[in-house]
Order: C-alpha cells, then structure tokens, then sequence
C-alpha cells in the first residue's frame, strides 16, 4: 500500500470520473459480474499504487493490461 502519510497537503479535488467509474465496477463485482481486477492508481503528489484480486484468467489480465499500456503511452502523446 502506499504510504499517504504527507498527502493531505497537497491539494486537489476529487475527480468525478473516477468516481463514477469506481461505483460502476463496485456494482459490477456486487451483482457477481466482475469477478477480478488488477489495477493501478495514481495518488496525489504523483504516488503510484498497484494490485490485483485473485484471477481465473491471468493471461487475459496480462493481455489487457499490455494492450492498456499502450493506449496510455498514445494518449499522453496526443497530450
């Protein structure tokens, strides 16, 4: 886990679409829908964090995850 100790001074706003995306994915694995996540996630002061569920599927998890590193890497280019 990261350590967020030191955060609270470093100001920003709740972001919206996190949000509404997280309670999409809370509903998702409430009805049984999503049944495994591996994620990363960016704290304030540009702290990263990463983890993952246990996965029926890893390899698919893997590919998915590749194939996102790249639409990353092409949107932080249009930036």
């Amino acid at each position: 886990m990261i350590n967020k100790h030191n955060l609270a001074v470093i100001q920003k706003p709740p972001q919206k679409d996190l949000i509404d995306h997280l309670k999409v994915l809370l509903g998702e694995a409430e009805c049984g829908e999503l049944q495994g996540i591996a994620y990363a996630a960016l704290y304030r002061g540009h702290l990263v964090g990463s983890s993952f569920t246990a996965l029926d599927c890893p390899n698919a998890i893997i590919g998915a995850l590749f194939k996102l590193q790249h639409k990353i890497m092409e949107a932080e280019h249009v930036a």
